[in-house]
């Protein structure tokens, strides 16, 4: 075997985080042979440490068809789930290879040693800030979003106490908010920087939790899914970042979420 392509990855950013990429790290220093992976435009910093990177525009027309294609129903992937997604990546004009088995990527955990530190020299370069970030995700499931008007609550209570506070997210997949910094949208280099200057991010549990605990950054977070207690104590934090959850819902009140948060030093 001289050289191995996989991805893109069309799931979640979570996934691809906590998951897809660290196994393909794990593989490469396993198998010690150069690798080639696909992903989405903004998202090389996942893979840069290990492999060489080919960018694709975003794919909203392949997600369409393969959302979630490596988080198979039942819990298990199989090669036919795989053969499936390429032959619909490749219809799209997405060139996605790999002779890897990837029956071992779900549900199978994946070494921590592999995860990728994201933690930047921000700080030291332009000091300390008084920032907060925030995750005011608008998923497809309603009934884990935090409506505009508790974020607006929270966002006036942080400010009050001295916070500068920055919105991070995917545009289509977060709240629209007034008196914010908007960094919606950034690639995550320019994330990982803004994030390692934040005192904290807040949010319900999702991907960019996870990425900003892989920055070494605190997370306020609130979940209805008691598995989550494990991941951001465990597989999705492996550098032991300071979490805390507020409770276990979908849906705390302001004042919980504020309670939880720091003042401003």
């Amino acid at each position: 075997m001289s050289e191995i392509w996989a991805g893109p990855f069309l799931g979640e950013f979570g996934w691809e985080t906590t998951i897809w990429s660290p196994w393909l790290r794990h593989e490469q220093h396993r198998l010690k042979v150069p690798f080639h992976v696909v992903c989405e435009d903004g998202k090389d910093l996942l893979y840069r440490d290990f492999a060489m990177v080919h960018e694709v525009r975003r794919m909203e027309s392949v997600r369409r068809d393969c959302q979630n294609a490596f988080r198979p129903k039942g819990g298990k992937l199989t090669r036919e789930d795989y053969e499936n997604y390429c032959i619909t990546a490749a219809g799209h004009g997405v060139k996605c290879l790999t002779p890897i088995d990837l029956t071992t990527v779900w549900p199978g955990g994946v070494p921590q040693a592999r995860q990728a530190a994201f933690k930047t020299h921000y700080k030291k370069t332009h000091g300390e800030r008084n920032w907060v970030a925030i995750h005011a995700r608008r998923a497809q499931h309603e009934d884990r979003n935090w409506p505009p008007e508790a974020w607006h609550l929270l966002i006036d209570k942080l400010t009050t106490r001295g916070h500068e506070v920055l919105s991070i997210g995917a545009h289509r997949q977060t709240h629209d908010l007034e008196g914010v910094t908007d960094y919606r949208g950034c690639d995550l280099w320019m994330l990982a920087e803004y994030l390692s200057s934040c005192r904290y991010l807040v949010g319900p549990s999702s991907g960019p939790m996870a990425f900003a605990m892989l920055c070494e950054v605190p997370v306020i977070w609130w979940s209805k899914n008691r598995k989550d207690v494990g991941r951001f104590a465990g597989s999705w934090n492996p550098f032991h970042t300071l979490e805390h959850r507020v409770r276990e819902s979908w849906s705390p009140t302001v004042e919980e979420v504020a309670n939880s948060c720091p003042l401003a030093s």
